[in-house]
């Protein structure tokens, strides 16, 4: 699925591009529709459907599904010096404005810690997606996260908040490699919050994909180690 962003409009803003799609009027397409359908679901549909905000990421790695998804569990983010480096700036002005403030130490960053940064895991299919969440102010400098409830996720976001789900998906292809995709979505609770988001969001989105593009980089490099894997910086990544 692709979607974009575009002007609120009511409680959503995903514009499905449209495809010519087949008669399925006959006997022989019906079950076919069935399995279309089951093959474009994704756990984050379920989470948070609408959004105010969307981004989404792929590439392709050579290797099987279980694999990735391993992978994607496993692999130090943390190690890529610029995924440090914008993680660092991001958090400079909660530094700034709070010097005082003991600065944790750095370590390990994957999937497994997100949840020392607010995240929480709300939906998983073993081997083929995971999705985060998180709620807060996210155009605050400090004190922008509250702490996970799953069961909120369940619930319409509160006036002065946003909520955002992140999740990864694998799919397997047909010439035995894999897709690994990300996607982000973001929903106020209201216009006044929806208005300091997308002041905020002009400002961060780039380097919020940067870094899920490194992501998703860094799975492919730990799934295809080898003489290949020297070509990972020019490798495409959408």
């Amino acid at each position: 699925m692709i979607y974009s962003e575009k002007p609120v409009s009511g409680s959503s803003v995903f514009d499905r591009e449209r495809f010519h799609q087949p008669d399925y009027s006959s006997p022989v397409n019906s079950n076919h529709r069935a399995l279309e359908k089951e093959s474009r679901y994704v756990l984050i549909d379920d989470s948070l459907p609408d959004a105010d905000a969307s981004e989404k990421h792929q590439i392709t790695i050579q290797a099987s599904p279980e694999t990735v998804y391993d992978a994607l569990w496993n692999v130090d983010f943390g190690g890529i010096r610029s995924v440090r480096l914008l993680l660092a700036l991001r958090a400079l002005p909660g530094r700034l404005m709070n010097p005082q403030r003991r600065q944790r130490p750095t370590g390990r960053f994957d999937l497994h810690s997100l949840e020392a940064a607010g995240f929480g895991k709300i939906a998983e299919a073993p081997g083929r997606e995971v999705v985060f969440g998180v709620t807060g102010r996210f155009w605050r400098p400090v004190g922008n996260i509250l702490p996970f409830q799953a069961n909120a996720f369940d619930e319409p976001v509160a006036p002065g908040l946003a909520r955002a789900a992140w999740n990864f998906v694998v799919t397997a292809r047909n010439d035995d490699s894999t897709i690994l995709s990300t996607e982000t979505r973001i929903i106020c609770g209201d216009s006044s919050s929806r208005r300091k988001f997308r002041l905020y969001w002009l400002i961060v989105r780039p380097f919020s994909g940067l870094i899920r593009r490194m992501i998703l980089k860094s799975v492919k490099r730990s799934c295809e180690r080898g003489p290949a894997s020297r070509d990972i910086e020019n490798t495409p990544c959408i």
